[in-house]
């Protein structure tokens, strides 16, 4: 049997991600297919949209036979950590052939091409990014500059296209190939040529909208017509169903408790010391904290050239969650034993699947929260606890905005459609 793998946020759910879902079985010929998905915080910093279980829900509805989530500790971190942490989870399982996700033009071939570059890093690469850094690029702008002066060395009278790497899903696509390399695994990577609205693209115009932009024309219009035609109809039943009731989580409803917990952080640390932001920023951040009127027009003033929002609100986010910006290349560089796969779902007619990974004698699976303790060594522990803290806080939220009672980690069942 072919086993897929998918690597997603769904936030919200949407025909895009619908069509590759069916792309993936039809064209492909899979099988089955499995979901690693973010929780209930995403890879760009801030809170999902939807809380998981929704999120998983739809994406089996839609077609998917397993959804697992993606530790909290990756879900936040920098896409190079993302990836890799979601391919370890892959590799672990034991069981996938293909991992499938979108990607903008132009030839999927020159993933292949520069995932080699960056696995290598060429002394031209090291040389480029070093001095872009020291002269205050961004991090990502000093990547994308220096595999460009690479690329062009490697194949001389040849240019690495123009915005190659400006775009967020061929930034991704670029890491899920390197992971696999990194992984040394057997992983057949499958770039899909992304259908409709580009990433950034906030207009819901027809069948193919973004997942910004609906988000946006929920916040403005609630379920609208015009976001009905973008998404699946069971999609669309759940988010009349459940808005202003459970959903819309946005950065703001964080607004006083970052507060709280930014200046009892910074009472207690010294700028040098401090585990969540660089030295700079941190600076930069005690000095207009007493400027903010909201978490979102906060996280705008930080922005600098050399600190993109991404990097700033993904920062804010892990101190929210108490994960130090390095714990996640820390648990990919140190030894392994500390995976695990935390289920959030599956269809009742995949239970096959299940058994496959058990037979597989891959990762511990982990249905039930108070399984927990009795399956996983210390290590794995240590680390679904971020999870359970970060759906806590998450559902905390839900509460104060919603102000109704919903159920805790360890009351939640698994979905099963």
């Amino acid at each position: 049997m072919k086993t897929a793998a998918i690597i997603a946020e769904y936030n919200p759910f949407h025909n895009g991600h619908h069509h590759q879902l069916q792309t993936v079985r039809d064209r492909y010929g899979a099988d089955r297919v499995i979901v690693i998905m973010s929780g209930d915080f995403i890879q760009r910093g801030g809170p999902a949209f939807l809380d998981k279980y929704s999120r998983a829900r739809m994406a089996l509805l839609a077609g998917a036979d397993l959804v697992i989530e993606l530790p909290a500790v990756f879900a936040v971190s920098e896409s190079a950590i993302f990836s890799r942490g979601a391919v370890r989870f892959l590799v672990r399982l034991g069981l996938v052939d293909a991992l499938f996700f979108g990607c903008a033009p132009p030839a999927p071939s020159l993933f292949e091409i520069c995932s080699d570059i960056l696995l290598d890093e060429p002394p031209i690469f090291r040389e480029t990014l070093q001095s872009a850094v020291r002269e205050g690029l961004s991090y990502p702008r000093a990547r994308a500059l220096a595999l460009r002066e690479a690329f062009s060395l490697s194949f001389p009278g040849r240019l690495l296209p123009e915005g190659f790497l400006s775009s967020p899903n061929n930034i991704l696509a670029l890491e899920y190939h390197l992971a696999l390399k990194q992984e040394h695994s057997v992983i057949r990577p499958v770039p899909m040529l992304r259908k409709g609205a580009g990433y950034h693209d906030t207009r819901v115009n027809g069948a193919m909208a973004s997942a910004s932009g609906i988000r946006k024309a929920l916040l403005q219009d609630g379920p609208s017509p015009a976001v009905s035609q973008a998404v699946p109809a069971f999609v669309f039943e759940a988010l009349s169903d459940g808005f202003g009731k459970a959903f819309p989580v946005v950065t703001d409803d964080f607004s006083q408790v970052f507060a709280a917990a930014f200046l009892a952080y910074a009472d207690a640390v010294h700028p040098s010391e401090n585990t969540y932001f660089g030295t700079d920023l941190f600076r930069r951040m005690t000095r207009l904290f007493d400027d903010q009127t909201s978490l979102s027009q906060y996280l705008s003033l930080l922005k600098t050239k050399g600190y993109t929002k991404t990097r700033i609100d993904r920062s804010v986010f892990r101190m929210l969650l108490h994960i130090p910006r390095d714990q996640g290349r820390i648990l990919l560089e140190g030894p392994s034993g500390w995976e695990y796969a935390r289920i959030l779902g599956f269809r009742k007619d995949s239970v096959d699947l299940l058994h496959a990974i058990k037979k597989a004698h891959s990762i511990p699976l982990i249905a039930k929260m108070a399984d927990a303790p009795r399956k996983l060594p210390s290590r794995s522990l240590a680390v679904l606890k971020k999870d359970i803290y970060a759906a806590d806080l998450y559902r905390h939220i839900q509460q104060i905005k919603f102000r109704g009672v919903l159920k805790t980690e360890w009351t939640q069942s698994v979905i099963r459609v």
